[in-house]
């Protein structure tokens, strides 16, 4: 394992809350956040097991986490959820006093999508009228719960009389095709919506300090603008540049090579001029290599830096783009190279696969015989080399892009893991320190700009068709990038224009966000329309 470590940045539990006056009750946190729930981490799908006679909560005596679910499903659930043509959500509510005036039952909600369901609400037998919720959109909170999301309310009128003294019961019920995902449920005295409250930050960086983050003072970061091309098509340029689409690739502006102290939050540039990707610390930590393409140069080639003097010297020429390299144990560097002169079959980008070189960009030689893309190399312990392979000949051109390994001189290559199951795009693969797993960007579909996914920790010891042994962990299902695992539950990626610190249930801490102003410089140039 690395003694440094890096990111890169590509621009582009229930938590308590002091309740409003009039509220008699309350199942959940009013935060956008359904991850104080049970079935969080057992997923959706365990419905049936978890609540096998539907759920049934008792104020009081209850708990969030084990006996409300996150998600009401609906009769169109009924292959997962089973349980009936209706699912109730049954609330027990005891008062030792009559309740004056009027109520109103408050649902929040979120993550609603689709055909949307009639919400139906019953207090003690007595009927309400049926409402229909907003769609708020963010389906992807129904895959990975601990996410936030775009918070609405429905806002139920109890009659006077029909909320009293002793046993109540509210019966919640879905008549329609799209379930709910649950923020809240209170019974107050006002008919609004709770105020919605922002979840403190956690000082993640302090805890993990004691331990996994111990000696980590420094990161390497780049920052770039934004391509708006496919997930393997982030170098540049297009067979034929006059003919491009809407989403042309980024230009050469907006790129520095930066050093975060983690202690005093400063930024050290060491390079802000050109094009600057894929940083890589030495394993001495005296040294950075990186792919770099100056203001006016047309290709990507392989650069290092010292960290003592940030002397810069080119190891790599020629007009073709080298890119994500690794160092190995032997002072030797692996990268991606377009140098073989491919095209994919199906676009107008080149093809990158893996060469090899020596410490000083001499003995340069092939290493992979692929005809599609190989991308993000990285050395493992046993001394393997891990690598995304886009499988494309006699299968689909877009379903099968997952991680292989093989020896550093190219040899062996063969499956890692994933690459019997279709879809998605796994890449950025590193090993776990501590761990038999593997951290990876898991890119849904046919891979999102930039790489862009989800965080997954992969365990390989289930073999490489095991596909219960890939688990989502941290806030989002899409959206991270380039991420870096210090254990099983401590990880930083970056997002949007942030590096972001989080563990494996989604708690997250912006570790450094980029100026406004470096923003601002970013101008990218328009390519004319096909």
């Amino acid at each position: 394992m690395r003694c440094a470590t890096f990111i890169l940045i590509t621009l582009l539990t229930a938590v308590s809350f002091a309740a409003e006056s009039d509220v008699l009750f309350c199942i959940g946190t009013p935060d956008a956040f359904c991850a104080e729930f049970a079935l969080v981490k057992e997923g959706y799908a365990a419905f049936p097991q978890k609540f096998p006679n539907n759920v049934r909560y008792e104020i009081g005596k209850s708990k969030p986490e084990n006996d409300w679910a996150f998600l009401h499903p609906t009769k169109q659930d009924e292959s997962w959820a089973k349980g009936g043509p209706v699912h109730p959500f049954t609330i027990i509510y005891n008062s030792d006093k009559d309740v004056a005036g009027e109520t109103a039952l408050v649902i929040g909600y979120m993550g609603v999508q689709g055909d949307l369901s009639d919400v139906n609400v019953s207090v003690n037998e007595t009927k309400l009228p049926v409402q229909l919720p907003q769609n708020v959109g963010n389906g992807n909170l129904v895959f990975n719960p601990r996410s936030k999301g775009k918070p609405a309310a429905m806002v139920f009128k109890i009659p006077a009389g029909a909320v009293h003294k002793g046993q109540n019961e509210i019966i919640i019920t879905l008549v329609g095709k799209s379930w709910i995902l649950y923020d809240y449920v209170a019974l107050r005295q006002t008919a609004k919506p709770l105020v919605i409250r922002e979840r403190p930050e956690k000082n993640l960086l302090a805890e993990f300090e004691k331990n996994e983050m111990k000696g980590v003072k420094k990161i390497i970061f780049t920052t770039r603008t934004q391509s708006g091309e496919h997930w393997y098509a982030n170098i540049g340029y297009y067979a034929a540049t006059d003919q491009v689409g809407t989403n042309p690739p980024a230009p050469n502006e907006g790129g520095r090579l930066c050093l975060l102290d983690l202690d005093t939050k400063k930024v050290d540039i060491l390079l802000d001029k050109g094009l600057v990707r894929d940083p890589c610390v030495h394993y001495s930590g005296k040294k950075v290599l990186f792919s770099y393409k100056p203001d006016g140069t047309d290709y990507f080639h392989l650069c290092e830096m010292d960290l003592t003097d940030k002397n810069l010297r080119q190891l790599t020429f020629g007009e073709f783009d080298d890119f994500e390299p690794m160092y190995t144990p032997e002072d030797k560097i692996i990268f991606v190279s377009t140098r073989a002169k491919r095209w994919v079959n199906c676009w107008l980008t080149h093809v990158a696969i893996l060469y090899g070189c020596d410490a000083d960009g001499k003995n340069i030689h092939q290493l992979s015989g692929n005809i599609e893309q190989d991308n993000t190399p990285w050395m493992l312990p046993n001394g393997q080399v891990l690598f995304t392979r886009w499988e494309y000949v006699d299968r689909s051109q877009v379903n099968y892009h997952h991680l292989w390994t093989m020896n550093p001189d190219g040899t062996r290559q063969m499956v890692f893991f994933g690459n019997m199951h279709p879809g998605g795009v796994w890449i950025d693969a590193k090993p776990v320190p501590n761990s038999e797993k593997i951290v990876a960007s898991l890119s849904w579909g046919h891979g999102s700009t930039e790489h862009a996914g989800g965080v997954g920790l992969i365990d390989p010891r289930n073999g490489p068709d095991a596909q219960d042994s890939v688990k989502v962990v941290g806030g989002k299902q899409n959206g991270y990038r380039d991420p870096w695992a210090f254990s099983e539950n401590c990880f930083i990626a970056a997002t949007g224009n942030k590096i972001e610190l989080f563990n494996a249930d989604g708690d997250t801490q912006t570790l450094y966000q980029i100026p406004q102003d470096w923003m601002n410089e970013i101008k990218p140039k328009v390519i004319r329309e096909r």
